[in-house]
């Protein structure tokens, strides 16, 4: 099989601990004003067994002059492209927020278009794909947006007397 290091690929793939005996790839892609270096820290932390492949996105760090791309499924088209070349061994997809939406969309395209199924897709700051909130909280002005703040619980109810007491 030919390396998967290719010019282009090397624009997409951030690999900072090679594992060349891993037993899965664990892609990790990051939220959308994120980069491949957030991942540094969980890629020096996994076994020998995980090689890490963390997605650098166009519009970040050493790619900040290229264009950004303006939707998820086109995204998805050149992330998916970027990783079938590290197809060689069971691939697990972890995606947070923005990255979360990605991830399934690879994980889509991986098994529609190639028939590799994720060995696992994980999921975080997102809802999954299938359940869908109607949301109007950005819709509402100071006071409503308040209320709702005041409704999480997730904020010192002192900081409420007035609305620059901890800001």
């Amino acid at each position: 099989m030919n390396s998967p290091l290719t010019e282009h690929n090397s624009l997409w793939i951030r690999r900072f601990h090679p594992r060349p005996d891993s037993h899965v790839r664990l892609v990790c892609l990051p939220h959308a004003g994120g980069s491949a270096s957030f991942y540094f820290p969980v890629s020096r932390s996994m076994p020998e067994s995980v090689d890490v492949l963390c997605v650098q996105y166009p519009g970040r760090q050493d790619r900040r002059t290229e264009p950004l791309l303006d939707s998820v499924p086109a995204l998805a088209d050149k992330v998916y492209e970027a990783l079938l070349p590290w197809t060689d061994r069971p691939i697990a997809l972890f995606g947070h927020s923005m990255g979360a939406s990605l991830a399934y969309e690879i994980a889509r395209r991986l098994e529609q278009e190639r028939g590799i199924t994720p060995a696992t897709l994980i999921a975080s700051g997102r809802r999954a794909p299938s359940t869908h909130r109607d949301e109007t909280v950005h819709l509402r002005d100071d006071d409503g947006l308040v209320a709702e703040m005041r409704g999480l619980s997730g904020t010192d109810p002192n900081c409420w007397a007035t609305r620059t007491s901890c800001a």
